[in-house]
């Protein structure tokens, strides 16, 4: 900042104006002039100041003329991120136009564009863009929407803004300016910019006049497409289409908001001198911003698998069988995907100036629909290759699921204009597909990751799906880590220049830089992190009228060294802990909330939620990250998952430490299982050479969650009443390495990181069998700090009507609309009893028979179950049964979520505790419903030792658990089936907490059948052998089991040898040992 204010010369006409004593803004108009003025100076090369803005006609007593028709008021984006550098966060274009350009520009009565001196002519010009917005439009949302549409070239366009490019002073009529900017837009203009937002009425640009009249200009002069419409607020797709389409019903130009009268008088002026009457404008504006926004046709392109497979049969007898379209190629799997599209795809006699999805002949419109999934593959692999990946990878969804491949969805003949619109449509195609991206991996023909267009695909897929939504599919482990050595986006191949140069625009425009771009990818695909943004974006919205009052932790933040080392915040279930550590992260912290899946960090910053907080941000030299334990999913509860979150969330905000990332053991990283190992190889070297001035905030949300499932459920029942105290004190007690988040903390991460990585904790008191507190106290030496009390980080005025806020309790109430009054303090009590309101109402529409099946799925499933999943199960159809869907069940990012860990404790009280609606009783038929759906991908498979085709992780991690907790003789044949299967076993060992998991369902059994009793100790004898060499599992099988054991037996027949009688002179063992 110092630099800049010593670089701001005085303006030429006023050379006192910094020194007025009057002008209480002169600092930031200072320092906001300085930057503007060196702003050139800082860039690659130095270009001269153009002697044509030196000057301008001098003034003349009050009167002002009217200003002469310029072409030169427009500014490029980096003027507006200058600027930026220098408003307060908090001010609106309003603020910025009466605190800064008015008192700036008042002796010139002139813009803030066309003060002398004050713009390098490299950053100002005729305008390409016309920004449309409210003065009522937060300044900083504003440049990050602009800064957003510039694609990564923020001097390339110049933007025409009302604020910045009229005059603003009441001297020079308003409708001149507007005049100038009509003349403008048919003139130079060529695309009219939208900025809509949601926290104020009429949605920004929709409800203001000027803006109004700004857009039906462009839309008049270059048509509805020359229109682009962004959110402030993120909205894409069909989120956005639904808020201009909602605007766009019901705009009205008469009671549109104006920056004054005059203004909008001329506009209603020129309106009546084209329209009968101005209702008819607004339904004209309005038609034309539904074209603007209207869905891609080739968003209805996805193809059928039943359509595939008939496109298939045909390209095999027809083009290939009959040798007349390609003679040198014998089948699918020697015809590459560019082959295909030259030869065939494009030739104007088969396909005219259509896609090949549009002629009829060859996919059938009833094959044709909305994508679920987006196909990424290089042209380069085979059509072969790309169609059994595709199979392999739906082989249990429905014939009916549609998936978008680029060389049927597009118009691949380059002088269509749908050609251009498809292409510019692929963003919005990978958002749409609610399934994800399924990825191609033929590492034989092409690495995808030297293809341009891939990483285009996969860097959005992560952006709107997280890493969830990518499928990587034919990729072992080494596939995956040369796979992160050779991502380069500035390298990699693209067969149009345009589209490569597009393909670097959008990186840029996302990432800051192609480096940077590398970087994130390369993180996100050797680490493969964990993702919080449906969580915390649920938590956001739940609490967004809440008052904030942190200064307890941001004391605690800014203490540093100085201060205890650790922060915890205790409270019973339903206060609101993750509300409060979502906030914590957003507003002290600095961890946005898509940061756990894809953190990319572009643009300038911006304002978070509509929640009040009275904190600031992160100190400099604080680096923090989060994790959110939840006790629905085993994967935020895996201990090497979390460090490789940890690790990633650090990465991305250090170059320092994704450099340190990226410089270590590739495979060793993509194969880590254990976790000793990842904290040794990941967070300790990240964390060791910290500075003494620097700190490290790693914050754990809901450590009671880790604790094991039985031990949560007494404990709940304890405080509830419901299970005798001296009966808990037999039963209840701390299961050792029960909770294992806990476990990894007090050996690893609290005595071997430095005193300066500090810790924030929340969780109930009752964690650990109610011995958190001093468990806690115990590992750190330097102190804890606890907070007791969450609703003291809270603030509801006066009367402290807002402290209810973030309960549970208040979510419920309101979003089910229960007629209940508020208690005075909601206690869990409470909550149960309006969990049995909503409950009961099902129970009256006789629904319950309906939904029972599908309840008991999903609190028995280990993760949040996909509806991918529930579709195939025949369950997602009641999905709508559910009591309080939308609220105590909802469906984010493809996925199932509860409420709350509170509806699962409800639903799993005995029965003496819950009546009417505990499904404890039968929850083994929700194991049983999955563990039979899991079973049958596996069981069917005809080699025993063959590795499967395709095995999702869900399958491997859980089919045994499901089958072992199902308590059922048709699941007990079916898990040995399962256990028979040796190559879906191999595939569990290459990676070992999959295999881990089987040999822990199955010591679950509390009378296992012979055959589980025998695989069980197998396992175990040999699991070592197996973790090193899963390859060799037979051979390992042969050489060290017992003779009489049925697994001896059947690697006898694998391997077609005969059995072992003797074994240097001695018998061998007929048994395994009854220790093993």
């Amino acid at each position: 900042m110092s630099v800049i204010r010593s670089a701001a010369i005085p303006n030429p006409e006023c050379p006192n104006f910094f020194e007025r004593p009057e002008n209480k803004t002169r600092f930031y108009v200072r320092d906001l002039i300085g930057g503007l003025q060196t702003l050139h100076l800082r860039g690659r090369q130095y270009y001269p100041v153009s002697s044509s803005s030196a000057t301008l006609p001098p003034l003349e007593g009050t009167r002002v003329p009217r200003p002469r028709l310029k072409l030169g008021n427009g500014v490029s984006a980096s003027v507006l991120v200058e600027m930026a550098k220098h408003v307060p966060k908090e001010y609106s274009l309003r603020h910025v136009v009466e605190a800064i350009v008015i008192p700036a520009s008042q002796k010139h009565y002139s813009s803030l564009v066309d003060i002398p001196g004050v713009l390098h002519s490299r950053y100002s010009g005729a305008p390409d863009v016309l920004v449309a917005t409210s003065w009522d439009c937060n300044f900083h949302a504003l440049v990050k929407a602009i800064v957003a549409n510039s694609a990564g070239k923020p001097d390339q366009y110049y933007y025409w803004l009302e604020a910045l490019s009229v005059t603003q002073h009441p001297t020079v009529k308003p409708c001149h300016a507007l005049g100038d900017a009509l003349l403008l837009a048919a003139k130079s203009a060529s695309t009219g910019l939208a900025v809509l937002y949601e926290d104020f009425p009429g949605g920004g640009a929709l409800g203001h006049s000027c803006a109004l009249f700004l857009l039906w200009s462009v839309a008049r002069k270059r048509g509805p497409k020359a229109i682009d419409v962004v959110h402030t607020s993120g909205f894409k797709g069909d989120s956005l289409r639904a808020q201009v389409r909602g605007h766009a019903d019901n705009l009205n130009i008469e009671k549109a908001k104006s920056c004054n009268n005059a203004l909008h008088a001329f506009v209603l002026q020129s309106i009546n001198n084209s329209f009968s009457n101005p209702k008819t404008f607004d339904q004209a504006l309005g038609s034309a911003l539904c074209m603007a926004v209207e869905r891609p046709s080739t968003l209805t392109r996805g193809v059928s698998l039943k359509g595939l497979r008939k496109l298939r049969l045909m390209i095999e007898a027809d083009l290939i069988g009959t040798g007349r379209t390609f003679s040198k190629v014998n089948s699918l799997q020697e015809l590459t995907t560019t082959d295909f599209v030259y030869g065939w795809v494009k030739d104007c006699l088969v396909t005219g100036e259509l896609r090949l999805a549009d002629i009829a002949r060859f996919i059938s419109p009833e094959d044709t629909g909305e994508p679920m999934y987006f196909i990424s593959h290089a042209w380069k692999s085979t059509l072969g290759r790309l169609l059994d990946t595709v199979e392999r990878a739906l082989a249990n969804a429905s014939e009916d699921t549609c998936v978008w491949i680029d060389c049927l969805a597009v118009n691949q003949h380059a002088k269509s204009p749908e050609n251009q619109a498809d292409v510019a449509a692929f963003e919005e195609v990978i958002m749409a597909c609610s399934g994800g991206t399924i990825v191609v991996v033929d590492m034989g023909n092409c690495n995808p990751s030297t293809r341009a267009w891939c990483l285009y695909e996969w860097d959005h897929t992560a952006l709107h799906h997280g890493s969830d939504g990518l499928h990587m599919q034919g990729l072992s482990l080494e596939d995956r880590a040369h796979i992160i050595g050779s991502i380069d986006v500035d390298t990699a191949e693209c067969f149009m220049s345009a589209d490569k140069e597009m393909i670097l625009s959008k990186v840029r425009g996302h990432h800051g830089s192609t480096q940077q771009f590398n970087n994130l990818l390369r993180l996100l695909l050797l680490l493969n992190p964990l993702s919080y943004r449906v969580d915390r974006q649920q938590l956001s919205q739940r609490s967004k009228d809440t008052l904030w009052s942190l200064q307890i932790v941001q004391q605690w933040v800014e203490a540093g060294s100085s201060g205890t080392r650790a922060l915890c915040i205790l409270a019973e279930a339903g206060i609101g802990k993750s509300t409060i550590s979502d906030k914590i992260c957003e507003d002290l912290l600095n961890i946005p909330r898509a940061s756990g899946s894809y953190n990319t960090g572009a643009g300038c910053s911006t304002e978070g939620d509509s929640s009040a907080s009275q904190a600031s941000g992160p100190s400099p030299g604080t680096l923090a990250a989060a994790h959110f334990l939840k006790y629905s999913d085993n994967r935020r509860l895996n201990v090497c998952n979390i460090i490789k979150s940890l690790a990633f969330q650090l990465g991305t905000r250090s170059p320092v430490m994704a450099d340190k990332l990226l410089s270590a053991d590739t495979h060793s990283i993509v194969q880590l299982q254990d976790m000793e190992a990842a904290f040794k190889l990941l967070l300790k070297p990240l964390l060791d050479n910290l500075a003494s001035e620097e700190q490290v905030i790693l914050l754990f949300d809901a450590l009671d969650e880790a604790d094991p499932v039985e031990q949560q459920r007494m404990q709940q029942q304890l405080l509830q009443g419901h299970l005798d105290p001296i009966e808990a004190a037999k039963k209840l007690s701390v299961k050792a390495g029960g909770n294992k988040t806990l476990g990894m903390l007090l050996k690893y991460l609290i005595p071997s990181l430095p005193k300066n990585v500090r810790f924030i904790f929340t969780s109930r008191p009752d964690a650990v069998c109610g011995g958190i507190q001093d468990t806690l106290q115990r590992a750190f030496e330097e102190g804890v700090t606890f907070i007791d009390r969450p609703q003291d980080l809270t603030g509801g005025g006066e009367d402290g009507g807002e402290k209810s806020k973030v309960l549970v309790y208040s979510t419920v109430v309101k979003e089910c609309k229960l007629t209940l009054e508020q208690p005075a303090c909601p206690t869990l009590d409470h909550l149960y009893g309006a969990y049995t309101i909503v409950f009961d109402a099902c129970c009256v529409s006789h629904r319950e028979s309906k939904y029972l099946p599908l309840l008991r799925v999903l609190v028995a499933a280990q993760e949040p179950m996909s509806h991918a999943m529930l579709h195939n199960m025949g369950l997602a159809k009641l999905l709508k049964d559910l009591p309080g869907w939308g609220c105590l069940f909802y469906e984010a990012d493809h996925r199932i979520y509860s409420l709350h860990k509170s509806l699962i404790d409800w639903l799993t009280l005995d029965e003496l505790s819950n009546p009417r609606h505990s499904i404890t009783a039968s929850l083994c038929k929700g194991h049983a419903a999955l563990g039979s759906f899991l079973a049958k991908s596996v069981v069917e498979l005809k080699d025993k030792h063959a590795l499967p085709s395709v095995s999702d992780a869900y399958t491997q991690n859980y089919l045994a658990h499901h089958l072992a907790e199902a308590q059922s003789l048709p699941c007990t044949l079916l898990l040995e089936s399962v256990l028979s299967q040796w190559g879906f076993i191999q595939s569990l060992f290459q990676g070992a907490e999959a295999a881990a998991g089987l040999v822990r369902a199955l010591g679950s059994i509390l009378k296992p059948s012979p055959y589980i009793y025998d695989a069980l100790r197998w396992l175990k004898q040999c699991f070592n052998d197996f973790e090193k060499d899963p390859q060799a599992m037979a051979k390992t099988t042969y050489r060290s089991c017992p003779t009489l054991s049925v697994k001896y037996r059947e690697a006898v027949v694998a391997l077609r040898c005969h059995p072992v009688v003797m074994t240097l002179g001695k018998s061998a063992p007929d048994f395994f040992d009854a220790n093993s």
